[in-house]
C-alpha cells in the first residue's frame, strides 16, 4: 500500500511539460517528468548496474556497457528488490531491480553553472526489506524545503539487493568474491552518482550519503568499506539509528551455513534439491525466481546480514574505527530514546514477570557472549530500573543502536572530525512512552502530507513548525556540511526563524571535548542540548572499554 501511495504522490498534479527535463550519462540521455506542483523533474528507474539475474544471481553485477543516441525515458518507478518487510509488495519485487531516482529543482540541470550539492538516500529495513519506492522516503518535500531556504540540492534513492538475495554466505561463498553483494550494490551506486549526476546538474564533489535503520548501517558500512579506503565518493554522511559499527554481530560461516544448507536443501518441484548437485551455487542460481522466492521464504529470510570477507567489510568495524580505517568526513548521528521496542525479537513478549538476560537478544545471534559479562550488563541494568519490561527494552536499545552510536561520535571527537549528535525525542504515537525507531522520518523528510503514512503524523501546528525546523538542518548539512548554516544565514538569505511563530531548535553543537554534547529534539519549542552521558556504566560495558572494540558482540 505505501509503495501505491508513493506513486500517487509522485505522479500526481505532474504533468508531461512542452520542453521535456533530461539528464546525460556516459551511456546516453534520459528525459524525465516535471512535476508543476513541486516545481521539480524526476528521473525515475535509471538502471546503474545491469540486471543481477541467471549467472549473476548471488553474485555482484555487472557494469553498463550499451550506449544509445536519442533519449530513454526515465519516467516511472522501476520494480523493488526482493524483500520481505511487512511493507514489500510482492507485485512490485523483481530480480532485476538495480535502478535509482532522481529528483531536482526544475530550473537546476546539467546546463546551470552552479552544480547542486548531492543527497543519496539509502532505505532501511533490516537488510531484509525496503525500497526507494516506499513513499516515507519520498525526497520531493525534502528538495522544496531545500530550494524555499535557498539551499538548493538534488536528491537520489536507490534499491540494493537484500536478504539471501544481497547477502548469501557459506564456505563455497566465502572466498569468490560474491560476498556482500548487496553493500556491493550500494558501492556502484556511489560510484555512478560520481560519473554521471554532473549531468543532471549535481556537483559530484559535494555528496552526501544518508539513512535510516539498516539504511543507516549501510552508510556506516561504505564508510569503513576496504578498510576505510577513501575513493572520493562522498563528503558528509547522516546516519539515523544506525551506525558504522552494525546492531547485530558479524557471523561467520559456522551461523550461515546451516541457512546455506536449509536453502540448497529445498525441493524444487519435479527436480531433484540443489543439495544433491556437485556445484550447489550453480544450482541454485539455475532455480526459476518464484521457486527460488519460495525457498527463501520459507527457511529464513531475515536471517542474512553482512559478514566480514577481508574485502569490502575487512574486519570488525568497531576495530576499523579504533585504528581510524574510516572515511574521516562529516557526521550526523542519532538515534531515538527508545529503540529498545522496534529493536526486541518479535518471539519475546515484553512483560513484567520475566527478565531475559542479555544473551537471549538478537544483537548478538550465533554469538556466546562471555558470562562475565552477561553478569556485569545484568547488573548495570538492575541499576537502571527495577521493572523488567523496561530493562530489557533498555538493554536492547542500546545493544544494537544507542551504544555504537555513542561510540562512534566520540571516534569522530578523538580523530577531530566534525560529529553533530542527537537524541529524537518526539513520538508519533500518543499512546507511546517515548519516541520509537522511526519516529524521526516524517520530520527530517518534511513530510507534512502523510505520504506513505495510513494517518498523517504531522497532525498539529508545533510538529509541522519542527518538521521543518530539522528538515531544514538535514537541508544545510548537505549543502554546507553546518547543520546551523541556514541559521546563521551562511548560504541562506532565509533563517530559521522565519519559518516558525515558536523559536527554533538550538544552535546544534560539536560533539566533542570538554563537553559531549548532543541536541535532543523535542516538540513545542523544547529541543535542548544535553550532555551525553547518560547510562554510561552499561554503555561502556556494551561498547568494549577501553580501546572500543567490541570484542565480545563480534562487530
Amino acid at each position: 500500500m505505501l509503495q501505491l501511495i508513493a506513486l500517487a504522490y509522485f505522479l500526481v498534479g505532474s504533468v508531461i511539460a512542452t520542453s521535456l527535463p533530461t539528464g546525460t550519462t556516459l551511456n546516453g540521455t534520459y528525459t524525465g517528468v516535471y512535476s508543476t506542483s513541486f516545481e521539480q523533474d524526476f528521473f525515475l528507474g535509471i538502471p546503474y548496474l545491469q540486471a543481477p539475474v541467471d549467472d549473476r544471481r548471488f553474485h555482484p553485477a555487472d557494469s553498463l556497457t550499451s550506449s544509445w543516441n536519442g533519449t530513454r525515458n526515465a519516467t516511472a518507478y522501476a520494480p523493488s528488490c526482493v524483500g520481505y518487510g511487512p511493507s514489500d509488495r510482492p507485485d512490485d519485487m523483481s530480480e532485476d531491480c538495480l535502478y535509482l531516482n532522481i529528483v531536482r529543482p526544475h530550473h537546476h540541470t546539467s546546463t546551470t553553472t552552479d552544480l547542486l550539492p548531492v543527497v543519496i538516500y539509502f532505505h532501511g529495513g533490516g537488510f531484509s526489506g525496503g525500497s526507494a519506492r516506499d513513499g516515507r522516503y519520498n525526497l520531493s518535500s525534502f528538495v522544496a524545503r531545500s530550494v524555499q531556504q535557498e539551499q538548493p540540492v538534488i536528491a537520489v534513492s536507490f534499491n540494493y539487493r537484500l536478504s539471501a538475495w544481497g547477502f548469501l554466505y557459506s564456505n563455497q561463498i566465502r572466498d569468490t568474491g560474491a560476498t556482500n553483494v548487496g553493500l556491493r550494490d550500494q558501492r556502484y551506486a556511489l560510484q555512478w552518482v560520481q560519473e554521471n549526476i554532473a549531468g543532471f546538474g549535481g556537483d559530484p564533489q559535494q555528496v552526501t550519503v544518508w539513512g535510516q535503520g539498516a539504511g543507516a548501517s549501510s552508510v556506516g558500512f561504505q564508510l569503513t568499506a576496504y578498510a576505510g579506503r577513501d575513493d572520493g565518493l562522498l563528503r558528509g554522511a547522516i546516519l539515523q539509528s544506525g551506525n558504522p559499527v552494525p546492531a547485530r554481530g558479524l557471523n561467520g560461516t559456522q551461523y550461515f551455513q546451516p541457512l546455506y544448507d536449509a536453502l540448497a536443501q529445498q525441493m524444487v518441484p519435479g527436480k531433484d534439491t540443489c543439495w544433491v548437485s556437485p556445484d550447489r551455487m550453480a544450482c541454485l542460481r539455475t532455480v526459476p525466481f518464484a521457486e527460488m522466492n519460495a525457498a527463501i521464504n520459507a527457511t529464513s529470510p531475515h536471517g542474512w546480514f553482512p559478514v566480514i570477507d577481508g574485502d569490502i567489510v575487512s574486519e570488525q568495524p568497531s576495530r576499523s574505527l579504533y585504528t581510524r580505517k574510516f572515511v574521516p568526513v562529516p557526521i550526523i548521528l542519532g538515534a531515538a530514546t527508545d529503540e529498545g521496542t522496534a529493536q526486541m525479537p518479535a518471539e519475546f513478549e515484553l512483560t513484567d514477570g520475566a527478565y531475559l538476560d542479555p544473551q537471549s537478544y538478537g544483537v548478538a545471534p550465533g554469538i556466546a557472549l562471555p558470562q562475565v559479562l552477561v553478569d556485569q550488563i545484568t547488573a548495570a541494568y538492575a541499576n537502571v530500573s527495577s521493572v523488567p519490561a523496561v530493562k530489557a527494552r533498555l538493554y536492547q536499545g542500546d545493544a544494537a543502536v544507542i551504544a555504537n552510536r555513542r561510540q562512534a561520535c566520540a571516534t569522530w571527537s578523538r580523530n577531530n572530525v566534525t560529529s553533530y549528535c542527537y537524541r529524537w525525542n518526539v513520538a508519533l504515537d500518543a499512546a507511546q512512552r517515548s519516541a520509537q525507531h522511526g519516529d524521526e522520518l516524517p520530520f527530517v523528510f518534511d513530510n507534512t502530507r502523510g505520504t506513505g503514512y495510513e494517518h498523517n503524523p504531522l497532525s498539529t501546528e508545533s510538529l509541522v513548525e519542527l518538521a521543518a525546523q530539522v528538515s531544514g538542518s538535514w537541508v544545510s548539512f548537505v549543502a554546507t556540511l553546518n547543520p546551523n548554516a541556514w541559521k546563521t544565514a551562511t548560504n541562506s538569505s532565509v533563517v530559521a526563524t522565519s519559518i516558525t511563530s515558536k523559536g527554533g531548535i538550538p544552535i546544534w553543537p560539536r560533539y566533542g571535548a570538554p563537553h559531549q554534547y548532543a541536541l535532543a529534539f523535542q516538540a513545542n519549542g523544547t529541543s535542548y542540548v544535553e550532555e551525553d552521558t547518560w547510562r554510561a556504566t552499561p554503555i561502556r560495558l556494551i561498547n568494549g572499554p577501553p580501546s572500543g572494540i567490541a570484542v565480545a558482540y563480534q562487530r
